[in-house]
């Protein structure tokens, strides 16, 4: 507890997914967030799921260890909340609920389900489903009972609630079928609660990580790898994002009297995330004044912006063919490039829309490989040989704001596209 302004400092870890064997992926990351957060004297440590990638209890013996190695001096307390992984056995057929219990007391925590506790005067709460996003109603009844201790002893300060599943439809990642619909109806009767929820591993460099309305929930993203869980970008694979174990990324919460501070931290660049813009919720949450509804902070958003000449160019590059050019600027980060294909007819000179394809931006990358040129493989599967086609690129922010497009007409070499396969080009 830093005394001097009265702050308590919260850790915030997810999505480790360490292993039991040596040299393990998880074990080396959770290493390197540690050893940050240990700097910043936190007072509190929440896992919000998936700190193992199966139940092998064996992984929170190694978790032990490391903790003891870096937070020796001081008694940290720890809430965790079950994820789905922790709830996959490569080894007893038992119930769910008891791998819930025996990882509860690995880490001395009750295996109460919800768990509630108050801590500094502040309500935490945790709440774990095997069959999560739709999370048991008999479960839910529960929450609202302990919801509703929590707002009877003060209705003013806001109460914490870890779920590895995110309520629907509230930050990115909770739009598809990760978010718990049940949930969020719970949670909108509730606006003093803060919800942070794991298992997308979105970036915490989208400004959509945060999000106010009925409440305020929050994504805590990961220590493995990072994900797309709402959109689909033709440069990802099933949601992974290219270069997806660059980012590993973890908070930091400062819980004082009047408000609440979001510390963003990149693990692999050792770096604070966007330093000059913590997140900054005011206590007690008024949903007109809240500072992080989607709509306010849309209409405060400007587009991205391509350099002056900016053009796009066309890169044969043995067997497929990419679109080259000079990344948009934008005052936060382009999020993502949108390409628009067009195929001509020339008999008729229109024009027939060939679809639309999304590439993610490389903003959650290590800085060192954020900047040169963006390069989008193009969708071969739509193309054919000695066809003409109209292509555009335009930037989006976070909040889908498009800048004005790039174009370039292009007709396909025969060499290059022959009855929808692709062949190697002629040097």
């Amino acid at each position: 507890m830093d005394e001097k302004n009265m702050c308590m400092r919260v850790g915030i870890i997810s999505d480790v997914q360490m292993n039991t064997y040596d040299q393990d992926w998880g074990e080396r990351n959770l290493e390197k967030a540690f050893g940050m957060l240990q700097s910043m004297n936190i007072d509190l440590l929440f896992h919000v799921g998936d700190l193992a990638n199966n139940t092998d209890l064996e992984v929170f013996d190694k978790y032990l260890a490391i903790k003891k190695k870096y937070f020796a001096e001081k008694a940290l307390p720890e809430i965790f909340c079950t994820g789905n992984h922790e709830f996959w056995t490569t080894k007893d057929p038992v119930s769910a609920m008891k791998h819930h219990t025996a990882v509860c007391g690995k880490l001395s925590m009750k295996a109460d389900n919800p768990w509630h506790e108050v801590i500094h005067g502040f309500d935490f709460l945790s709440l774990a489903d095997e069959n999560a996003p739709a999370y048991k109603e008999e479960l839910l009844e529960k929450l609202k009972v302990e919801l509703d201790k929590a707002v009877a002893r003060d209705r003013k300060k806001p109460i914490f609630l870890l779920t590895h599943f995110p309520p629907a439809d509230t930050m990115v990642g909770s739009y598809g079928s990760s978010g718990s619909g049940n949930l969020r109806d719970l949670l909108n009767q509730y606006p003093q609660v803060i919800s942070f929820s794991g298992h997308t591993h979105d970036p915490l460099e989208n400004e959509c990580a945060i999000w106010q309305k009925e409440f305020t929930a929050i994504t805590t993203s990961t220590l493995s790898y990072v994900c797309s869980s709402d959109e689909k970008f033709y440069n990802s694979c099933n949601g992974i994002l290219p270069y997806a174990r660059e980012g590993l990324q973890f908070m930091m919460m400062e819980l004082c009297e009047k408000n609440i501070l979001i510390h963003r931290y990149h693990a692999e660049d050792e770096r604070e995330i966007k330093k000059d813009a913590v997140w900054n919720i005011p206590i007690p949450f008024e949903k007109e004044n809240a500072p992080y509804t989607f709509e306010k902070r849309l209409e405060k958003a400007v587009p991205p912006v391509f350099p002056e000449n900016a053009k796009l160019w066309i890169r044969p590059d043995f067997g497929f063919l990419y679109l080259v050019f000079e990344q948009a600027f934008h005052s936060d980060h382009v999020h993502s490039y949108l390409l628009r294909i067009k195929e001509k007819d020339p008999q008729r000179n229109v024009y027939t829309d060939k679809g639309e394809y999304k590439y993610i931006a490389p903003f959650y990358r290590m800085k060192a490989n954020q900047g040169g040129h963006m390069v989008l493989k193009l969708p071969g599967e739509v193309l054919q040989a000695e066809k003409e086609y109209l292509f555009e690129v335009a930037a989006r922010d976070d909040f889908g704001k498009e800048s004005k497009s790039l174009q370039i007409h292009y007709l396909m070499p025969e060499h290059v596209y022959k009855e929808g396969k692709i062949l190697y080009p002629v040097e």
